[in-house]
Formats: C-alpha cells, structure tokens, sequence
C-alpha cells in the first residue's frame, strides 16, 4: 500500500511505439542495456518517497536488474549493507559481469567491482579516489579517477586508464590529463562562478577512443565536452548558448550518440540523435514527453531507446519516476552491434 502522501506521477497516454517499463513509488536515474537486449540495469532509489520529499535518500540507492520483456525486477545485492552505488553500471559485452562504482557510507571510501550477474557474486578492483569502471567492446576497461584535487587555484589532473580485467595488465593510460580551470568536479559552484564536471555521466565509444563528459553549474547541465584519447585535454563538444545539452550515450555500434536538450526557457526537453562525430544532429521530441526526461540509452540492435521519464527539479512535489522504452524512427537509428 502506498503511502499517505505519496504523489504518484501521472502516467501519460499511451502512444503508439512507447512502453513504460516501471510504475511505482521509486526514483530511477542512469539505466544501462544489456548487450543481449534482455535486461536493463538501473539505479533504483528504494526508500518511498512522499509528497514532501526534497531529495531521493542517499541512503536509499541500490542497482535493480529490469526483464525488457515482462518487466520484472530483481535486486542486486551485495554483502556489505554499508554500501551505495553513485555512477551508472556498466555491462560487459559477454553479459556475465556489472561494473558497479560504489561508496561506503560511513567512510566515505569509493570502491569499483565486478558483479557476476549469473553467480551473484562480486569482486573488488584495486581503489581510486572518485573513480569509475566502463566496459569497452573487445572486453577490456576503462578506469577514469582522479590524481590531484583541484582547488580554486589549482588545476584539476585526471587519470585515464585501459586495463585487462582479468590479468590486471595496464594497455594505456594517461595520467596527466589536466582539466581546464573552467571544469572541477565538485557539487558546488566554485566562487569563480564556473563550469562544474558532473560526476557519473560519462559516455564512452565502444573502442575507448572517445570519452564524453557532462559539465554544468549547479545541478543543472549546460552542455557535453569530448576528450580524445592521446589529445591534451577534453574540449568543447555540444555545448550552446542556447540550450542544456545533458546525459550523452554512444551507440553499441558507435555509429551514433544521443543526449537531451533542455530549453532553460521553458522546461521543455527534446531527444536529440547525432553521429558519433555530432554532426547531423535530429531533434526527436514524443507526444506527451516533452519534460522531465532523463538518461537516454540506446539498445543493443540501435532500434530502441530507454529513458527515464517523471522527476520534477525543484518542487518537491514529484519525485518518482518512470524508466521508458521507446522505438526509434527508422531513419534515426542507429544499427545493431558489428
């Protein structure tokens, strides 16, 4: 039974082509598709939220695993109760492990594992401050974490790294990749009043060669920056005066990128699909989702996507959500894996 003051969002006319996959009183951000198609991975805020709540709790985050099909959810679960996930998981190309980037809660401490989806079991990878662990194509991983703090007078270095995940054999790094004194990874604005890299929304192409960063000021995004592997340092990619460019994702293919673009005018917010250079960018905006979408996620074949739909920024009035599936227009998608 749902609670008292639980505000349910309303659930939109059904429309020809999109099928929402969740309906209840939790809140989702940054699913990630199997490559087998079968099965979304989403962070799931577990705690019941109600009409006055502010925030989803911290305390609340765990990763659920959605059947495509029927819907049907099962949890992840890991030993230690002390732990949340913060970042989007990352699935390897064999299906077999999660790549989970989580934080324990009393220290503090971040932590990469492996979670065997079949076993239920998990491992930890060697700890790196404010890291995460993306799976690429050909099975290895790349490992994105920071070497030196950034203040407001000092320069931000990040570490790039290709590792083999199971003999641990470094195969590239860069671990002097300054960012630009406009970028920081804090939560806050920094008193110069600038650009902030928002953690957990990386996208990186299926070979490692692209990796693409989110950047914002406040909670808010403004636009994508793109590094290429070996260049100096990340530069500006989609990032307009204009519009709130957010939550890019490559294809399985890497023939395509998808982010949203928000109007900071009026809430409304489009899905836009590029090729994997941004060139030719579409605007695709569906009937009745036109807010409030977030994460969107391509599937393996390129013929859908998935998206998470309902979070109301400030109110404090509706902060469910809803993870969505939607069929992409034939000459918007983006192929299926080679």
């Amino acid at each position: 039974m749902m609670p008292k003051d639980f505000f349910q969002p309303t659930l939109p006319a059904t429309i020809r082509g999109v099928r929402v996959l969740t309906y209840d009183n939790h809140y989702y951000q940054n699913p990630s598709w199997s490559p087998d198609g079968q099965t979304i991975a989403v962070m799931q805020n577990s705690i019941n939220l109600g009409f006055n709540s502010i925030e989803p709790s911290e305390l609340g985050w765990e990763v659920v695993l959605i059947n495509v099909n029927s819907g049907q959810q099962k949890k992840i679960k890991l030993d230690n109760k002390n732990v949340i996930p913060y970042a989007k998981p990352s699935w390897s190309p064999d299906n077999e492990f999660l790549s989970l980037d989580i934080r324990e809660v009393d220290t503090q401490a971040y932590k990469n594992i492996f979670y065997s989806v079949r076993n239920n079991t998990w491992k930890e990878l060697d700890p790196k401050e404010h890291s995460t662990t993306i799976w690429l194509a050909d099975g290895n991983v790349l490992r994105r974490f920071y070497t030196g703090r950034r203040t407001v007078n000092d320069e931000l270095i990040m570490g790039l790294v290709k590792v083999n995940p199971k003999t641990g054999e470094v195969l590239a790094k860069n671990l002097n990749l300054k960012m630009s004194y406009d970028l920081s990874y804090n939560s806050t604005i920094l008193s110069n009043g600038q650009l902030l890299v928002k953690w957990g929304d990386d996208a990186v192409s299926p070979s490692g060669q692209i990796v693409l960063f989110t950047v914002g000021v406040g909670a808010d995004c403004t636009g994508i920056w793109k590094y290429d592997w070996g260049a100096e340092k990340p530069e500006p990619f989609i990032d307009s005066l204009d519009k709130n460019e957010c939550d890019p994702a490559f294809s399985f293919n890497g023939s395509k990128i998808i982010y949203t673009e928000r109007n900071p005018g009026n809430g409304k917010t489009s899905i836009v699909i590029a090729n994997a250079n941004g060139s030719s960018p579409k605007s695709w905006t569906l009937p009745y989702y036109d807010e409030k979408i977030r994460y969107p996620v391509w599937s393996p074949n390129g013929k859908q996507i998935a998206f998470i739909y309902g979070r109301s920024e400030g109110d404090g009035a509706n902060r469910t959500s809803f993870v969505v599936i939607a069929d992409v227009p034939p000459e918007l998608q983006a192929g299926s894996i080679p």
